[in-house]
């Protein structure tokens, strides 16, 4: 089931990718999108004791809270 969720964080990744970089309508979701998947990332890998990886994601994660935050506000 990890490995399903791995490729749902990974689609929502790319997803929010796209979202971001063509600048379409609702490109303020994808920080949600991104968070999302990033939080599968982190949970993922530290089940698979992946720890440089999960430091990255986390570091994407506070990223993710900023764009958050700055779009709300």
């Amino acid at each position: 089931i990890r490995k399903i969720f791995n490729w749902i964080a990974s689609a929502l990744l790319i997803i929010a990718g796209v979202l971001i970089s063509g600048k379409f309508k609702y490109f303020e979701y994808s920080y949600i999108l991104f968070f999302i998947g990033h939080l599968i990332y982190v949970v993922n890998f530290i089940k698979d004791k992946e720890y440089s990886y999960v430091v990255a994601n986390l570091f994407f994660l506070s990223i993710d809270i900023l764009g958050i935050y700055k779009w709300i506000i």
